[in-house]
């Protein structure tokens, strides 16, 4: 994320809606981590179907609604691949890209996901997707400099240091309304990307 703009949700984030006494928890403990796979290519019956299969190249954008590649219903039944439902957070867990970003997105449809991609998967209840989603993004250097794994061929999250992450947990309100306000942002935003 470009730094002006994690710079105007650190002051949202803490200046703007901050009313209340925020609890602090480890992601672990209020979030899901679900990992993915990738059907075996040599089999046909597994590929070309109507569900949108994910990998780590296709985690780019906050938002993803297709890929390059689609599977089918038996794909998903018999392989270790999983589908997780739209506006699911999607991180990228093994890849050369953590050295130097840390990419989230959120689908916009239902999607399987490979090996290399993590769910996490939110208990509407208490925490918000889009506030929970920000902040992420704005503790993404410490994740890269603290949680992913460097050193080796290719850089990768280190899923038990991930799920000790701190995050704050306000109310599950005060979360809907600093989430609205993050999501207008980036309405705002790529509105602007796309002007000439």
């Amino acid at each position: 994320m470009e730094e002006g703009v994690k710079n105007i949700y650190s002051w949202l984030f803490f200046v703007g809606f901050r009313s209340f006494a925020w609890e602090q928890r480890r992601l672990g403990d209020v979030v899901k981590m679900v990992g993915g796979a990738t059907p075996s290519k040599a089999n046909k019956a597994y590929w070309n179907g109507d569900i949108v299969w994910l990998s780590s190249q296709e985690i780019k954008d906050r938002y993803v609604s297709a890929g390059t590649y689609t599977i089918t219903e038996k794909a998903v039944r018999e392989s270790a691949t999983k589908v997780v439902p739209a506006f699911t957070p999607l991180i990228v867990s093994r890849s050369g890209i953590l050295a130097r970003m840390f990419p989230i997105t959120l689908p916009t449809v239902d999607v399987a996901i490979n090996q290399d991609i993590k769910a996490l998967l939110l208990d509407s209840g208490i925490l918000d997707t889009y506030f929970f989603v920000s902040q992420l993004e704005m503790k993404e250097n410490t994740i890269l400099t603290s949680i992913v794994k460097t050193g080796t061929t290719v850089q990768s999250v280190n899923m038990p240091d991930f799920e000790k992450l701190i995050i704050s947990i306000p109310s599950i309100r005060e979360q809907q309304k600093i989430g609205k306000t993050f999501k207008n942002l980036d309405n705002l935003i790529t509105l602007h990307q796309r002007e000439p």
